[in-house]
């Protein structure tokens, strides 16, 4: 059994299951994954829940935007986890350990990366198409625009503490060389400036979709989509070729099953090759590889495979989806786009979170 990190000790879990009126009836179990969060299968008499200590610096103000997130994408039909409340209405607890939230247990299956499949991988696409289309109606896609900034030092110096981090908590080796493979491509390659990718069009989107922040059920459809404390304004189609390159489908097949997927049920066949790395397409994500001649040298920094894209790659002509996001979708501004209609407006206290570099 994994033991508990050096920061949490059992009694902070029993507070926080207090605090939700729940009591423990077993030892928690460190969940695979999660880098910077700490997982936790936890029996009680109800049933087991996932307990979950959220990254440092996450305040509870933070994760119950996340959960208001949640609970929009939820109302329009994407399956995620619903938040528990404590006894006091809330669904976040402090302790001198962290922020805290707690979840019903989920069944499902992660899939092993690299071993995504082309029935998962159109599964996966098709979520990320609905997710972004949901997102689109939410009151911060209008108007949002790319807010990222990175610098190499500083990129450097996160990846050590996530490398230490991971390494502290005994994850996968894929995981570490993942790391690795970052840190050697921010070292030997010239980076792309944010003003690069200013002209993008952006929304609110997940911020950290791939195959490891979903579930599949046994008939390979998502049964849930986890993780979004990373939501936030970015470009879709950063958002998109991020999960490729996440899912390591540049390097395995699925590729265009994904985006078939993501074009929805009625769509015409991808095209190959030079379309897939058109402007929009190489800008949106410095993709490495066999691509068509083009004088970006943009490093795709975050794919966790060395091996080079396949000449069949992702088409980003015009896949109609009846009303759906669609791979010309995510090029087009929100002007060029039909109103999403009126939507009910959160709170006045909401806040988005927000991914800075």
């Amino acid at each position: 059994m994994p033991e508990l990190p050096d920061s949490v000790r059992l009694a902070d879990i029993d507070a926080v299951l207090a605090a939700y009126g729940l009591a423990r009836t077993g030892m928690p179990v460190r969940t695979e994954g999660g880098t910077l969060n700490a997982n936790y299968r936890t029996p009680t008499a109800g049933g087991a829940v996932f307990v979950r200590l959220h990254r440092e610096g996450f305040t509870a103000g933070r994760v119950r935007a996340e959960h208001d997130i949640l609970d929009f994408v939820r109302a329009r039909g994407i399956p995620v986890p619903r938040p528990l409340s404590t006894t006091s209405g809330h669904t976040t607890v402090d302790t001198t350990a962290g922020t805290w939230s707690v979840y019903p247990w989920l069944e499902g299956e992660h899939p092993v990366r690299g071993e995504l499949g082309t029935r998962r991988a159109a599964a996966l696409g098709e979520m990320h198409g609905r997710i972004h289309g949901v997102l689109a109606t939410h009151p911060a896609s209008p108007g949002a625009s790319f807010t990222m900034a990175w610098d190499r030092d500083h990129s450097l110096e996160t990846l050590a503490r996530i490398d230490a981090a991971a390494a502290a908590r005994g994850a996968d080796p894929w995981i570490r060389e993942g790391i690795a493979l970052q840190a050697s491509l921010l070292r030997a390659e010239p980076l792309r400036y944010p003003r690069d990718f200013a002209g993008l069009p952006c929304q609110l989107a997940h911020g950290d979709y791939h195959d490891q922040q979903v579930l599949f059920d046994p008939a390979g459809s998502v049964a849930a989509v986890t993780d979004w404390e990373l939501c936030g304004p970015f470009a879709r189609i950063w958002d998109v070729v991020r999960s490729l390159a996440f899912s390591l489908l540049f390097s395995t097949p699925g590729l265009e099953e994904y985006m078939a997927g993501y074009g929805g049920p009625s769509r015409s066949r991808p095209r190959s090759a030079t379309s897939a790395w058109s402007s929009g397409g190489r800008a949106a994500w410095g993709a490495r590889g066999s691509g068509p001649p083009s004088s970006s040298k943009a490093t795709n920094a975050s794919h966790a495979s060395s091996r080079r894209p396949s000449p069949r790659c992702v088409s980003w002509r015009t896949l109609p989806g009846a009303g759906r996001p669609n791979a010309a979708w995510c090029e087009r501004r929100p002007a060029e786009r039909p109103s999403p209609g009126a939507v009910s407006r959160p709170p006045a206290d909401f806040a988005v979170p927000w991914r800075g570099g």
